[in-house]
């Protein structure tokens, strides 16, 4: 469908061509004539196949599904540089507050249909780390939450840390 409408555009620009070019006289009456014949056979070229119901339409691109897997497999690649660039974030803010040798997972959903990268939320193991400063008891979950909730604007319940 799309090849007929390129050679329908085609044939008018070459009938407009033919028109101002060509000198007026018997010439140009008979290559005018072969033009709107050409024309008529443009025009009713697709006739057989829609005749025949072999003819579809379509406006989606017949390597939609191929440019599809390149987009999702672009949007997991910018999810995976999310997670990363959001765990090296984290862990270096809680060493830089006292809690040193934290692992961080910081977890990203892809929507594919819409596109958008939504952030789910980040898990905090504290089984290694080495509280340093002044404080005596303090709530490490707690304050770590805080931290984090604070630091990536997000709620205190998508902050989650297992000592």
């Amino acid at each position: 469908m799309v090849v007929w409408a390129i050679s329908v555009v085609g044939i008018v620009i070459l009938t407009v061509l033919s028109d101002v070019i060509l000198p007026e006289g018997e010439t140009s009456k008979y290559i005018k004539t072969v033009v709107g014949i050409v024309a008529v056979l443009v025009l009713v070229s697709p006739l057989p196949s829609i005749l025949s119901g072999d003819l579809q339409f379509s406006l989606q691109s017949s390597n939609n599904s191929q440019t599809e897997q390149v987009q999702h497999s672009y949007l997991e690649y910018v999810c995976d540089a999310y997670e990363q660039y959001t765990q090296q974030r984290a862990v270096t803010y809680l060493a830089d507050n006292g809690y040193g040798d934290c692992t961080v997972q910081a977890t990203y959903k892809c929507d594919y249909d819409s596109g958008d990268i939504v952030f789910q939320y980040i898990d905090v193991y504290v089984d290694k780390s080495v509280i340093n400063g002044q404080q005596g008891n303090i709530n490490i979950t707690e304050d770590i939450r805080k931290a984090l909730t604070k630091l990536f604007a997000i709620e205190e319940q998508q902050v989650r840390v297992y000592v």
